[in-house]
């Protein structure tokens, strides 16, 4: 199949670790501030706890950890609520910045230099918009299948 040089893709945009990502806006509902976290007992250190909203019992994930980045000095943090696999799914980052829309043709593979530990296929490539780079996330494959057990 012959991609559009013209197709674009709405992202929605975020950061961890001063390093930007976008996942598409169609995979997420809502952006919140986190309200308080209940923590869970013998849950991987990645999940940070579950949240009632709105009646709806939400699992909390921490993006830094899920990525093995280092813990952030206080910051403003956000929750991106969406669903990975029908399961309703809260993902943590440092803050949201906007929704930007890439044209499908120019995503490039992601470099094979990068040693990722994660689920490699949730990696779809890096957009590269004027001076920026965000590495593209597939949200249904950011969770290995031994990983999304624990939330079923």
């Amino acid at each position: 199949m012959k991609i559009s040089d013209t197709e674009m893709i709405p992202m929605l945009v975020f950061e961890i670790n001063k390093k930007e990502f976008g996942i598409s806006v169609y995979s997420s509902h809502e952006v919140i501030i986190p309200p308080a976290i209940t923590e869970m007992p013998n849950t991987p250190e990645f999940v940070l706890g579950i949240i009632n909203l709105r009646g709806t019992i939400i699992s909390i994930i921490d993006m830094r950890k899920l990525f093995n980045f280092p813990a952030p000095p206080m910051t403003t943090s956000k929750i991106i609520l969406v669903n990975i696999h029908n399961i309703p799914i809260g993902i943590i980052v440092d803050t949201v910045h906007e929704v930007v829309k890439i044209n499908k043709a120019k995503i490039e593979p992601i470099p094979s230099i990068a040693n990722w530990e994660g689920n490699k296929n949730c990696l779809i490539g890096i957009a590269k918009e004027e001076t920026r780079m965000i590495t593209l996330l597939n949200l249904n494959n950011i969770l290995s299948k031994e990983q999304l057990k624990i939330f079923k």
